[in-house]
């Protein structure tokens, strides 16, 4: 190769720069394409079934989330009823256990009754002792002149008898003792009544635990309004059974 060759070669490097740098640019360009489709393809066979998972769970995630709050629901209702029910059922037990606890009681104060009318039998008439029943309680009244004594608050010797021969048949049961003292209004001086209903109320309660043996505990003393007493009613005793 001459000299005027290499010149000639020299002077078309620059053609031949110009015309591989368009070639060279073109397989980047293609290069580029394949990696990124290669990328995309990667990407797709990846992540698409990724998602698709994740779709589908969030589908079930409602599907149960709806499921769960429907048997929650479902659940509180059932417990509400069930409250109600229990609710019902302890009502009906405290109900049928307290009918049968007052017709026990019933019972015991017919027998009691049976039993102080034998035992009182001398002392019951007009004017003087009456035994009666409202239910299961048991009402001795106490009248005067016969057995309190009408001026004052004190019993007589007929009716300490009757009071002790009464705790004698009660105060080895289950009984409740309530004394009601009674007396007739005073004009002018509403007070004095009270105090002689009180007075006599306290004496009865006094002699009946005291005296004739019944626990204090079971017996109270009260004072009932004042009255007309047209029968002549001092003293009244009411018996309650317990059990």
């Amino acid at each position: 190769m001459g000299k005027k060759d290499w010149q000639n070669l020299d002077g078309s490097v620059d053609v031949a720069e110009m015309t591989l740098a368009p070639n060279r640019g073109r397989g980047w360009r293609i290069l580029s394409g394949v990696l990124f489709v290669a990328a995309a393809t990667f990407a797709a066979a990846y992540y698409l079934p990724l998602y698709r998972a994740h779709s589908s769970l969030n589908r079930e995630y409602r599907t149960l989330s709806t499921e769960a709050g429907t048997q929650h629901k479902q659940l509180e209702d059932t417990l509400e009823t069930l409250k109600q029910v229990s609710a019902e059922r302890d009502r009906l037990n405290t109900l049928a256990g307290s009918k049968k606890d007052t017709a026990a009681q019933v019972r015991d104060a017919e027998s009691l009754e049976r039993d102080l009318g034998a035992a009182l039998k001398k002392f019951v008439g007009k004017g003087k002792l009456q035994i009666s029943r409202d239910k299961e309680k048991l009402v001795l009244s106490l009248s005067a002149p016969a057995l309190v004594q009408t001026t004052s608050g004190d019993l007589t010797d007929a009716g300490k008898k009757v009071l002790c021969q009464f705790a004698g048949s009660v105060k080895s049961g289950n009984t409740h003792i309530a004394i009601l003292g009674y007396s007739a209004s005073v004009a002018g001086n509403p007070a004095a009544a009270w105090k002689m209903a009180a007075v006599r109320a306290a004496s009865a309660a006094q002699l009946v635990s005291e005296s004739c043996g019944v626990d204090p505990r079971r017996v109270n003393a009260t004072v009932h309004e004042p009255t007309k007493l047209n029968d002549d009613v001092l003293i009244s005793v009411e018996v309650t059974p317990t059990s």
